[in-house]
């Protein structure tokens, strides 16, 4: 690469790639010190080259010394560092305070049992990751069984209610947040009553009417009232006229945002299935997965879109 020497497919590749180029070297203790490897790698530099120099261990010569590859979690944080410099709206949720909701809540009918829904959490915690790896400040609020929740939060709060959900939102929206990500599959019902032990069924005979009251509307009595500059982004989980009543909700709730899906149509998954989603903004539908990705790959996208479309309207640039 110092050289200009073309003679294979990686030497061809990298000659003709236009952009960044990350290296990490790994070798013999002795080749790595060497005055030619030396110079060649401050030659690199001066172009450039982003270098992550090996790490020190065990050697494959038998020795414990400097040339190990470098960790492939130090590879992957430069990379990112690099992408932040190459993109400009990458680095636009850097030190953004961000509330993110994620999961489901579970509205108890008695000691035992509940109702819930099929939400994993897997979206909601995919986007904090993101957000974290995007050098964001992140508090994040999940819901009883929710996918494992990333490294680098500033704060993690688990709940297990509606009632309890909206008020953790509004202490977090207390302390002051730039951003909220309302991923969370919240109940819009719970039962009325909440009965003491465990019923039995032969107390009810053939069936067991619930009465059911309306749960918080978050983002109506919670986040409305104290809106502010706080930017939106909801969720809406439809099975039929996706857009359109995505659109509407988003209208109707004053979000920013809204991500719209539909589970139970193809290209629609619970969990870490390879999904489909659309993002719909204030000009209407924004941008939407060309293919079924996972979710940790549609978290990227979506970040990375509404950064852009952010950025576009109104010339915000980095925190």
């Amino acid at each position: 690469l110092t050289h200009g020497i073309a003679d294979d497919i990686v030497s061809t590749l990298l000659l003709a790639h236009p952009g960044p180029v990350i290296a990490a070297p790994a070798m013999n203790d002795n080749m790595w010190a060497h005055p030619s490897t030396q110079q060649n790698l401050g030659t690199l530099r001066a172009r450039g080259v982003h270098l992550i120099e090996p790490g020190e261990g065990w050697l494959a010569c038998g020795v414990e010394s400097k040339g190990r590859l470098a960790e492939p979690e130090d590879i992957v944080a430069e990379v990112e560092r690099v992408l932040d410099l190459a993109g400009p709206e990458r680095g636009f949720w850097r030190d953004r305070r961000v509330l993110v909701t994620a999961g489901p809540t579970r509205e108890p009918v008695d000691a035992i049992r509940y109702l819930s829904n099929r939400s994993t959490g897997v979206m909601g915690t995919a986007l904090a990751a993101e957000l974290v790896r995007l050098g964001a400040r992140v508090t994040l609020i999940t819901g009883p069984g929710t996918a494992t929740a990333p490294d680098g939060l500033a704060q993690h709060v688990d709940v297990t209610t509606a009632a309890e959900m909206a008020a953790a939102v509004d202490r977090a929206l207390d302390a002051g947040q730039d951003w909220l990500v309302m991923a969370a599959a919240v109940a819009d019902f719970a039962p009325r009553e909440v009965r003491e032990g465990k019923v039995k069924k032969e107390t009810q005979g053939g069936g067991w009417t619930l009465e059911l009251s309306r749960t918080p509307d978050i983002l109506t009595d919670v986040v409305a009232p104290r809106r502010g500059d706080l930017r939106v982004v909801g969720f809406a989980l439809e099975t039929g006229a996706v857009l359109e009543r995505a659109a509407a909700k988003r209208e109707a709730k004053g979000m920013d945002w809204i991500v719209a899906n539909d589970p139970t149509a193809t290209g629609g998954a619970f969990g870490d299935a390879p999904h489909t989603v659309h993002l719909i903004g204030p000009d209407g539908p924004a941008w939407s997965s060309p293919e079924p990705a996972t979710k940790a790959r549609l978290a990227a996208a979506l970040l990375r879109e509404i950064a852009r479309a952010e950025m576009t309207a109104g010339g915000e640039g980095p925190a």
